[in-house]
């Protein structure tokens, strides 16, 4: 027979320890950055993390013989603060705290970059939080050392400048917000997250260089499905249903109107089934041999990721040589809205100008179709587009060190 019985831990024999509550220090870490805190001091290993914010604070210590302690306060007043906010520079205004919350943007907070499973890409951890992070997951996706050396090179001045590169967040990304919601914001994972694909101008000129393709022999149809023509048609219904908020400066981030989000998801969906089906169902689209080889690793069948590698391998040097166009007085599209960067509007006219090199590259891997090609580019960047339009990245600086993601290491809570 059992019998309950009540029980103290107020009197305890100095050899027992207390049963105290545990976390997870991967979890630990995920909660305290969604409920606003930002982590001060993480040095786990060294036995010290201490984080803030939002009213909130969380300090640690070492106790002997049973490990990491965590204390927690608040320290905010009983009322509680409405207006609370992450700063996003974007457009130097002050976003309300509404960062998407799920597994995925969790590896964010950590830098590393999910794929999107939609597209076969589940498998994907692409850790890109530090430069060392970014230069050795270029190095495994185009094992060349193109993609690394290009990048390499314009942040000879600035070790920060991911132009280019950062494209990479768009592009491989699953769909984040969701359906019905106005919730779009997620953490940066690299500190810079606004390239080729974010700023009004390469909009407008995108645009420009898409009605040129259009009109030559190269454009594919029909209107109804994803297809150049399709593109510069979903393009036109955006701009002229949603004007600034589509390819112009946006006057708020965060007072955008729900229905243009589901609208971008609509177009950003269709995207999808195309690549699917231009995939044809492969799973794995990551290279899988160095290209010195020069041999050709598939038949003719077309992948997702050798066409992103194509434009990490080029899109970098739109940065160097847009400037030296600047530089020459030579440039060909001034951006009068950016005096202090003109030169955005050339980097997507060099950009676009690479058409060559992604038609070189997939051929090298084995998807000699041209005119697919240039179709699948144009597709993939407004893609991106889409993308960028419907999220916001909030700050996370700096990433937390990826091997501390889904760690099971045990913190007790005082």
């Amino acid at each position: 027979m059992l019998f309950a019985r009540q029980r103290s831990w107020d009197f305890m024999p100095p050899d027992v320890v207390r049963p105290f509550a545990s976390i997870s220090l991967s979890d630990i870490a995920i909660l305290a950055r969604r409920i606003g805190m930002e982590w001060t001091v993480f040095k786990p290993v060294e036995g010290v993390i201490e984080a803030q914010g939002n009213g909130h604070l969380l300090s640690s210590a070492v106790v002997r013989g049973l490990g990491l302690m965590l204390n927690y306060r608040c320290i905010r007043s009983s009322k509680l603060i409405a207006d609370r906010a992450f700063s996003v520079d974007a457009d130097f205004m002050m976003i309300p705290e509404s960062f998407v919350c799920s597994a995925t943007t969790d590896m964010m907070w950590f830098g590393i970059l999910p794929g999107n499973p939609d597209l076969g890409l589940g498998h994907l951890e692409l850790k890109i939080g530090t430069n060392e992070d970014i230069q050795s997951t270029l190095v495994a996706l185009d094992p060349t050392e193109t993609a690394a050396r290009n990048l390499r090179r314009i942040q000879d001045n600035d070790p920060q400048n991911l132009h280019g590169f950062c494209d990479i967040v768009p592009m491989v990304a699953p769909w984040l917000r969701q359906r019905g919601t106005t919730i779009n914001q997620y953490p940066r994972p690299c500190y810079y997250t606004k390239g080729l694909t974010w700023y009004h101008v390469g909009y407008n000129v995108f645009y420009m260089k898409l009605k040129e393709h259009n009109n030559g022999t190269q454009a594919t149809g029909p209107e109804e499905s994803p297809s150049t023509h399709w593109v510069q048609k979903a393009y036109e219904k955006l701009r002229d249903k949603y004007g600034q908020e589509w390819d112009g400066i946006t006057k708020s981030l965060h007072a955008r109107e729900r229905g243009f989000f589901d609208e971008l998801h609509d177009y950003y969906d269709q995207t999808t089934e195309y690549f699917k089906s231009t995939c044809r169902g492969e799973s794995d689209g990551t290279p899988r041999v160095s290209l010195s080889s020069g041999e050709s690793t598939k038949d003719n069948k077309f992948s997702y990721m050798d066409l992103v590698v194509a434009h990490l391998r080029e899109a970098p040097r739109s940065h160097s040589e847009a400037h030296e166009r600047l530089n020459a007085g030579k440039l060909e599209w001034r951006n009068t809205m950016y005096e202090n960067r003109p030169w955005r509007g050339d980097a997507m006219l060099l950009y676009w100008a690479y058409m060559p090199d992604y038609v070189k590259f997939m051929d090298q891997r084995g998807y000699k179709d041209e005119v697919k090609v240039k179709e699948a580019w144009i597709i993939l960047i407004f893609r991106a587009f889409l993308w960028q339009r419907a999220h916001v990245g909030i700050a996370n600086q700096p990433a937390l060190p990826w091997r501390f993601y889904g760690s099971e290491l045990p913190i007790y809570i005082g």
